[in-house]
């Protein structure tokens, strides 16, 4: 086993080399695919990715990194999305590593993980982590993290048909999505929802049935809440 990289070290490698030096592997290893690990491993990760991530509530970095990688190795797609979240803010690195991000997005993403795939998604639709701005990508993973249930993906596939970002402005579309996000438990689509009824009740115009209540929710949603225990809002493009 190589020795390990210290926060920072992960900046001096190669493109090529980036998810095996983020994870601490050979060259020519890969985390496992959920179907190579067996249950003993199963059992494994997920201990380790519960130890990384009470590290990572508390802020003690260098050891959530160590058993979130060790997770990740295992085939957890959850401790992949997380280390992808500690790069993307820093908490793993700095500047220079955070396109490590990107990289074990898609990672967990291509092993079906719903939040890999709407951090995938919402990469490609606002250009983050070093990601090439794609709105096509981005329709793509959002709409398949929707589908495994990511209220999240939901919402910001609202957003895109509200504001016109890789698809044509649908106001009724997007109220379709934002609903579908409030009733999959969104807490900010709820919000959403409560707050414009509120606002129209006030001024004694209550919403019409099938119309759009209200602007655009135009910021991305808590992408941090599940995994780590943090609320980053991050601004959309208009």
């Amino acid at each position: 086993m190589p020795r390990e990289h210290s926060l920072h070290g992960t900046r001096a490698c190669t493109a090529a080399l980036l998810l095996a030096c983020v994870m601490s592997l050979p060259v020519s290893a890969a985390p496992k695919a959920q179907t190579q690990v067996t249950p003993t491993e199963r059992t494994h990760a997920q201990q380790e990715y519960m130890i990384g991530m009470r590290a990572y509530r508390r802020g003690d970095w260098p050891v959530a990194l160590q058993h979130l990688r060790q997770a990740a190795k295992l085939g957890s797609t959850n401790a992949m999305v997380a280390l992808g979240d500690g790069y993307a803010y820093e908490e793993f690195g700095n500047d220079h590593t955070r396109p490590l991000a990107i990289i074990l997005y898609r990672a967990a993403a291509h092993r079906a993980n719903p939040a890999g795939m709407e951090r995938l998604g919402f990469a490609y639709l606002s250009g983050a982590y070093g990601a090439h701005q794609d709105y096509a990508r981005a329709r793509v993973w959002l709409r398949r993290a929707a589908a495994g249930g990511n209220s999240d993906a939901m919402v910001l596939i609202g957003n895109m048909y509200c504001t016109g970002n890789g698809v044509d402005e649908n106001r009724h579309t997007a109220r379709i999505w934002y609903a579908r996000a409030a009733r999959a438990g969104n807490s900010d689509a709820q919000a959403y929802w409560r707050d414009h009824a509120q606002s129209a009740l006030r001024t004694n115009s209550p919403p019409v049935p099938g119309m759009f209540p209200g602007p655009c929710m135009t910021r991305q949603p808590d992408v941090l809440g599940t995994m780590g225990g943090h609320i980053r809002h991050v601004p959309l493009p208009r």
